[in-house]
């Protein structure tokens, strides 16, 4: 059985960054990757194409629950929580999201909408949104990393 820890830092060592040729930087998970962690970012894409934000939030989750070393999953679903806080603050992050899949993203916001009854604006709705997806995405990789540290 591998600790939580242990588990954790496998992830987050699974992440590596990239230049494109117009100096874009990026992160992706390494060819030798386990196949936990390949399983979980493909289904973190899910029916989508492979994009830069998901891997960006991905590692971004993993280097938070490394640096606070979590007793169990509940200590990571609240620093997740707190991670997702900072990562909707920004006019300019949000809308970098929105345009990453504009059609997906925009039923997510619909669903938002309609599930908590709101009528606020576009912008308001697009951080609760967005703030959605990237505890979507913790709660992926908590399942995985669970599952890989009860072997």
């Amino acid at each position: 059985m591998t600790s939580l820890t242990d588990t954790i830092r496998t992830l987050e060592n699974a992440f590596v960054s990239g230049k494109r040729d117009n100096g874009d930087v990026y992160i992706y998970t390494r060819k030798e990757s386990p196949e936990w962690i390949n399983d979980a970012i493909r289904a973190i894409h899910g029916d989508m194409f492979p994009n830069d934000w998901h891997y960006a939030v991905a590692y971004r989750l993993a280097m938070e629950w490394q640096c606070l070393d979590p007793g169990d999953s509940d200590d990571m679903r609240d620093a997740a929580r707190i991670c997702a806080d900072s990562m909707v603050i920004y006019p300019h992050d949000v809308a970098q999201w929105l345009a990453g899949n504009f059609c997906e993203r925009c039923e997510r916001m619909d669903s938002i909408r309609r599930d908590y009854e709101t009528d606020a604006d576009t912008m308001t709705l697009a951080r609760m949104a967005m703030h959605d997806e990237i505890t979507d995405i913790a709660g992926i990789l908590i399942s995985a990393i669970e599952s890989e540290s009860e072997q």
